[in-house]
């Protein structure tokens, strides 16, 4: 009897390692395809409110324990777009079978104005260098 326990312990001492890193294995591609699925609902919303509103939200969905979180920074001024954009994610969300969720609203950081007049008190945005130009060669 103690041969068998034996050979039981020397089995499962010389396996340990395969089956730890095929547990890692299995936990690699559980985050895979919860990273997977994520992207693609956040795709599919915004692919969704850009043609309801055009593109000026970008939403981040999240699994969460028990449902899903869609944060969208949303132009808090605006209550016609904002309520345009709640609807347009509910339906597009029910649309996906998504089961549970929350929408959180967040403002919305303004865009500065490019080109702002020289007295104002708004940072201009950098100017990009422009290359020169490079002579042309002629080629015989």
């Amino acid at each position: 009897m103690s041969h068998v326990l034996d050979l039981i312990a020397v089995t499962l001492t010389a396996l340990s390692p395969f089956l730890f890193v095929a547990g890692l294995l299995v936990l690699a591609g559980f985050r895979d395809r919860r990273e997977a699925e994520e992207t693609a609902r956040q795709i599919r919303l915004t692919d969704a409110l850009a043609d309801q509103v055009g593109a000026i939200v970008a939403p981040v969905v999240k699994r969460r324990l028990g449902g899903w979180r869609v944060e969208i920074p949303a132009p808090l001024g605006r209550p016609t777009v904002m309520g345009r954009i709640v609807s347009e994610a509910h339906r597009t969300l029910e649309r996906l079978g998504s089961g549970r969720y929350e929408i959180v609203l967040t403002p919305q950081e303004p865009v500065p104005a490019l080109g702002a007049p020289r007295g104002s008190s708004e940072p201009r945005a950098p100017r990009v260098p422009r290359l020169p130009k490079l002579p042309r060669l002629n080629v015989a």
